[in-house]
């Protein structure tokens, strides 16, 4: 026993001195690499529960293995994304949080690649910035069928509020609503399902009856972005059970939560490093997203 602990012990102290090594390689060298700076925000690693994919230490091992040097910085409301570029020194690249993309107003004058990590830019943008964004579908084609069985077992409607601004968030919409509807064919109400999408007339307000529809509802369903804790929060009253997104970083819903669609981290910087390293950058790149389990999935998807 003695002996294998000792062992054991050896192996962690080798793992541990060669991850020294690398990095120590990495900062002797790093002149030589591409430069690519990560601008995180005040919000992000709350609501990823954990280090933001592309500002933690293993992101920026894995990228010097493959060429870069990276430096991380953080905007914020008092000094934001526009203003740290321009103060900041000139990098090749920029890999900026969804909250950052969604405030930059101007490209600072110089030659420099931004890159979304783990969302799009709005579609009314014009600015040449790519993104790397978590692939989505099949979770949600998993939240249409697991919807339908739990309207049809309580014979209450379910309740969808999306923020359907972009694309890819019309297109998992509409993915939810068709496995939905097909999961309900043959039962005694199909239509049971109600769908809110606040980019509609470009509200950026939750429903004013959102109170009283989930309090008729069997499940709350949460795609809205940064309004998913506000909904929450307005539905408290009824503790009607939530599908939503992005969740893994709050306990504070843990109770009401039967599933949610989360992040990859290894996905998207996997993915990122493949944006940094291409000749050719894509507009868009996606890596799978994950299907995380609440503490109501086993009751709700009998």
């Amino acid at each position: 026993m003695a002996a294998s602990a000792d062992k054991s012990s050896r192996r962690f102290v080798t793992r541990q001195a060669a991850t020294v090594i690398v990095l120590s390689l990495v900062l002797l060298t790093s002149c030589s690499f591409r430069k690519v700076l990560v601008v995180s925000d005040p919000y992000i690693e709350s609501l990823e529960g954990t280090s933001w994919g592309p500002g933690s230490k293993l992101f920026a091992l894995r990228a010097g293995l493959a060429g870069f040097h990276v430096t991380r910085t953080q905007a914020s409301k008092e000094n934001d994304l526009t203003t740290v570029l321009m103060v900041s020194e000139p990098v090749e690249f920029v890999i900026i949080s969804p909250w950052n993309a969604a405030t930059l107003k101007i490209l600072p004058a110089r030659e420099q690649k931004l890159i979304i990590a783990g969302a799009q830019p709005a579609d009314n943008t014009d600015m040449p910035i790519s993104s790397v964004v978590p692939d989505r579908s099949a979770v949600f084609a998993d939240f249409g069928v697991l919807t339908a069985g739990i309207v049809q077992r309580s014979e209450k409607k379910a309740v969808a509020i999306f923020n359907a601004s972009t694309e890819t968030k019309r297109r998992e919409m509409n993915i939810f609503t068709e496995a939905f509807r097909d999961a309900s064919e043959g039962s005694s109400n199909p239509e049971l399902l109600v769908i809110r999408d606040l980019s509609e007339n470009g509200s950026r307000e939750l429903p004013p009856d959102l109170g009283e529809l989930s309090a008729e509802a069997s499940v709350l369903l949460l795609f809205a972005g940064p309004m998913n804790i506000q909904a929450l929060a307005a539905s408290a009253d009824s503790s009607v059970p939530v599908i939503t997104e992005s969740l893994r970083g709050s306990g504070a819903w843990k109770e009401r939560i039967i599933a949610s669609v989360e992040d990859s981290t290894r996905g998207m910087n996997r993915a990122l490093i493949a944006e940094l390293r291409a000749e050719i950058p894509e507009e868009l790149r996606y890596y799978p997203a994950t299907l995380v389990k609440g503490v109501l999935y086993s009751a709700q998807s009998r």
